[in-house]
């Protein structure tokens, strides 16, 4: 008679144990997707950060190349040494739109916008430099080429371009301290996750 009596109790917890076992199976599949998510989030910031580099110094490079083509022009006397401009300006055109486009709701939307802004004060200098150049004008071409101003502000071109590139790398770094805090977190849980699991087995 005393057998029915011991059974119950052990039968109650059993089924504490087993109810433990779809919790614990939960939180672990929880934690290891949180993990998958994590790793996918950090590759796409590694390649986004990655792609804008490469754009930024796109520009630089193709508003180097423009402007020494026009130097040489203009020195020279000679046209031919100026007609890629405007397959370079449409190059750099359409790196700058790919920028906007990475950076499009982000910190670094400011930073592309003052490249672009500092690119369009001196690019009125430019078609009026290949005017001139056009017309025969050499002197006053190699006059505005050669300007304070112009120089001036390719300096100031190179400058918020490196400016943009420190600036993604803090953001990014910012991004990835974060997504390094929830994989210790995913990780720690999951962890806690098997123990259970083996505690519940064993009982």
């Amino acid at each position: 008679m005393s057998t029915p009596l011991l059974a119950k109790p052990l039968w109650g917890s059993g089924m504490r144990f087993l109810r433990g076992i779809p919790v614990a199976t939960t939180i672990l599949l929880l934690t290891m997707g949180l993990g998958t998510w994590v790793d996918v989030r950090n590759d796409r910031i590694h390649n986004r950060q990655l792609e804008i580099e490469t754009r930024i110094h796109e520009l630089i490079r193709l508003k180097q190349e423009m402007g020494t083509m026009l130097q040489l022009s203009a020195v020279g006397r000679n046209p031919l040494r100026h007609t890629g401009y405007e397959r370079k300006a449409t190059e750099l055109a359409q790196t700058a739109a790919a920028l906007v486009t990475l950076t499009k709701d982000t910190a670094l939307a400011s930073e592309v916008k003052t490249i672009d802004a500092s690119h369009a004060r001196f690019q009125h200098l430019e078609s009026s430099a290949i005017a001139l150049m056009d017309d025969g004008r050499w002197d006053a071409a190699r006059r505005l080429i050669f300007d304070e101003e112009y120089q001036l502000n390719l300096k100031v071109f190179s400058i918020n371009a490196d400016a943009a590139v420190m600036a993604m790398t803090i953001v990014h770094a910012k991004d990835r301290d974060q997504l390094e805090t929830l994989r210790l977190a995913s990780l720690a849980s999951t962890l806690a996750s098997l123990g259970l699991l083996l505690w519940v087995g064993r009982q």
